[in-house]
């Protein structure tokens, strides 16, 4: 749809996307990628722990979108919100940028995401919801039998 569909045609959009995918591929080296990984996954886990611990539908909103615009304003990598501009850049011609080249980059998200498994952040904030909700009473959201 973006290839052969002309989205992406005009010169200031096809521009854009070169630029974002030289960005996000040719540009950084393997640590920095798996540095903004880890930037990326802690702020994800931030977003469901804010928004499980919200009580109503705004406050769940709310609490969803500060993570996210952090997200997106330190320009974290995440190997899903790639799978877009990334191959519409290869579709594109973008110079240096390769099917294999962009798998390869892709795995040190991958190899990041193992890692972040194993220092369980999300057993981090389990615990700390855990802890929040015995002071001040209010029952955690992850403690709660649905």
């Amino acid at each position: 749809m973006t290839g052969y569909g002309g989205t992406f045609d005009a010169g200031y959009y096809k521009t854009e996307v070169i630029n974002f995918a030289t960005a996000k591929v040719i540009t950084p080296h393997a640590y920095q990628i798996f540095i903004r990984g880890i930037g990326a996954n802690w702020l994800v886990c931030l977003a469901c722990f804010l928004a499980f611990s919200a009580r109503e539908y705004f406050s769940k909103v709310v609490a969803i979108w500060w993570p996210t615009f952090a997200f997106v304003c330190l320009g974290f990598d995440h190997v899903v919100a790639n799978m877009f501009f990334v191959p519409t850049g290869i579709f594109h011609h973008t110079p240096g940028l390769t099917v294999g080249l962009y798998i390869y980059k892709s795995e040190f998200h991958l190899a990041e995401s193992s890692i972040n498994r194993l220092t369980n952040i999300r057993q981090a904030c389990f615990r700390l919801c855990a802890a929040i909700s015995s002071v001040s009473r209010v029952p955690c959201p992850f403690l709660v039998p649905y």
